[in-house]
Parts: structure tokens; sequence; C-alpha cells
């Protein structure tokens, strides 16, 4: 009698805690949203190591827009689901826009720091 109750008890848990995994693993693991843009509110500039992709939304997941290098014009920022720093912004000699991995970046000069924020708008 002791082991079948034993058991139950152990199968009760066992769903519970699977539940509680899934229930982690969902959020966790929700898509980004690669389809954002960012109003233009920083009036600086970044420089980025090298040949670097312009992505569709903050996160590396996202299409692939184009690959630029050098300076940008940092139109905001913003830090994706996962706690990466990314920043909106337009590349100075095609004048492509896209969002550049902070890890990219070799250097900012004259950034206020302006956050994207909640009213992101679609793409042009």
């Amino acid at each position: 009698m002791k082991m079948t109750q034993l058991t139950r008890v152990a199968m009760a848990a066992a769903v519970v805690a699977s539940g509680l995994v899934c229930a982690g693993a969902t959020v966790a693991n929700a898509a980004p949203d690669c389809t954002q843009s960012g109003p233009n509110l920083d009036g600086g500039s970044l420089m980025t190591l090298g040949a670097v992709p312009y992505k569709s939304g903050p996160a590396a997941e996202c299409r692939t827009n184009e690959t630029r290098s050098g300076k940008a014009y940092i139109w905001c920022r913003k830090t994706n689901q996962y706690g990466n720093l990314w920043y909106y912004a337009r590349d100075a000699d095609s004048n492509q826009p896209g969002w550049v991995y902070s890890g990219d970046v070799v250097s900012i000069s004259g950034s206020n720091g302006a956050r994207c924020g909640a009213g992101l708008t679609p793409p042009r």
C-alpha cells in the first residue's frame, strides 16, 4: 500500500513539474517581432565593426535587410526580450534603415540614449 501511495505522489509531482517547465519555456521561446522600426528620436551616430547585418527587427532571428559597414545615424535603441541591446539606425551611405546589434558597434557619438518605446512603427 505504501508503494502505491508513493508512486501516486511521485507521478503527481512529475506532472506538476513538467507543467511548470512547459509554462516557462513558452514565455522564453516566444518569437520576436521582426516587423518593427523606430522613431527618429536620437541625433547620434554609431560606427560598426566591419560589415554587419541590418535586421528587420531587434533579434538575430529576424531577416537581414542588407549588410553594411561604417557610420550609421541612430534613431533609437531597444533592449529585446533576450536582454540584448539593439539600435534602430540608418546607414550613412545607402540610407538603409535597420536594427544593428550593439555587439557589432565599436563607437557611438552624440547619442542621447533615446529608447524606441512601445510605439514602434511598421517598417517603410
